[in-house]
């Protein structure tokens, strides 16, 4: 299961996904991740996964999803500390999450 924690204190304001990010979670992901949208001030957001454990297809379009969301409610979603392994199903799947947001190091 996904566990996604809210950080109204970080700024910019920071969603952590922690465990694993596959087929098996991203339904209950998805819903624990919109839950935790209504309650982001405007402006950007940071998706933290330094968390994610591992990840494959489901999960990484659930990332995707997710930033397309917050990117039509008017935030400005980034990501922090990509796994190797987040990456290398992006770019199995043609979908590089870097194409679609910044990455902040």
């Amino acid at each position: 299961m996904i566990d996604a924690h809210l950080d109204l204190d970080a700024v910019p304001a920071r969603i952590r996904l922690q465990g694993p990010l596959t087929i098996a979670a991203a339904a209950a992901g998805r819903a624990e991740l919109l839950s935790l949208f209504g309650a982001l001030p405007p402006g950007p957001v940071q998706l933290d996964l330094a968390g994610v454990t591992e990840a494959d297809g489901a999960g990484v379009q659930l990332l995707l999803s997710a930033t397309a969301t917050l990117q039509r409610a008017g935030h400005a979603p980034t990501f922090a500390a990509c796994p190797e392994g987040v990456r290398a199903v992006a770019a199995a799947l043609g979908a590089h999450p870097v194409d679609t947001l910044t990455e902040v190091r």
